[in-house]
């Protein structure tokens, strides 16, 4: 089980890599340099991650379920600050 969900969190991931480069107008899906892999967690409805870079001041976040995850406010929507 734990081997099925770390997949599961992996593929999570490279999906919110692609949304965020979406979200930019970019089109690759991988990090860019210096970037962290997105923390991603799991919540009771849903999941929440987060991605930096440490050489910015910049974080951006996404949400699925009622548990925001600041920066982003809104359910499905990514977002920097």
């Amino acid at each position: 089980m734990k081997t099925r969900m770390q997949g599961w969190l992996a593929r999570v991931a490279l999906s919110l890599v692609a949304i965020a480069a979406w979200g930019t107008g970019a089109t690759a899906q991988s990090l860019s340099g210096g970037n962290t892999a997105p923390r991603v967690t799991v919540t009771a409805d849903g999941w929440s991650a987060v991605i930096n870079n440490p050489r910015t001041p910049t974080v951006c976040a996404i949400f699925i379920g009622s548990t925001p995850q600041p920066p982003a406010t809104r359910e499905g929507e990514p977002w920097c600050q």
